[in-house]
């Protein structure tokens, strides 16, 4: 798991080549117009880098379990709002049944380790046994929050 502000996204392109994909576009692209992207998938670069526009309220922790994935790295920016997104270092994916192959998710009950802080300005990469639990809330009440969600194909092993 990488947390760290946006502008030093680059350095950490050697972790995903995908990176930068997802650097190019950024700056091919307004704040302003990706905050006025209607919520749904975009494909960036075919299934190597697909872009989820995500609008939504924060939830409360209890709300559903963590997630895993295999095939994709999830990189997380915060456009307007703030969440809370929990952590569960996982050592061995196969601990955990019911991956679903199609939707690249295993859901999982919540065994936190940690959490970070997504706002405007920072990212998250998450990947694989990075078990997280993104969209939860920060203090008590909901906030309005909008969030590109891009999928990074990872390399094959």
């Amino acid at each position: 798991m990488v947390y760290d502000n946006l502008d030093r996204l680059a350095r950490y392109s050697f972790l995903n080549e995908n990176i930068c994909t997802v650097i190019k576009y950024l700056k091919e692209h307004s704040s302003e117009e990706l905050l006025a992207l209607p919520a749904g998938r975009y494909d960036v670069d075919g299934e190597n880098c697909r872009l989820f526009k995500q609008s939504f309220e924060s939830k409360p922790i209890d709300e559903k379990g963590f997630e895993l994935h295999t095939k994709y790295t999830d990189l997380q920016i915060v456009l307007g709002g703030i969440e809370t997104c929990y952590i569960d270092f996982v050592n061995d994916q196969n601990a955990y049944p019911g991956y679903d192959e199609e939707a690249d998710l295993c859901l999982y009950p919540h065994q936190v380790d940690g959490r970070i802080i997504l706002y405007p300005g920072v990212f998250a990469l998450l990947e694989p046994n990075d078990g997280h639990l993104p969209q939860r809330r920060y203090g008590d009440t909901p906030v309005h929050v909008e969030k590109l969600l891009f999928k990074l194909r990872n390399a094959p092993a």
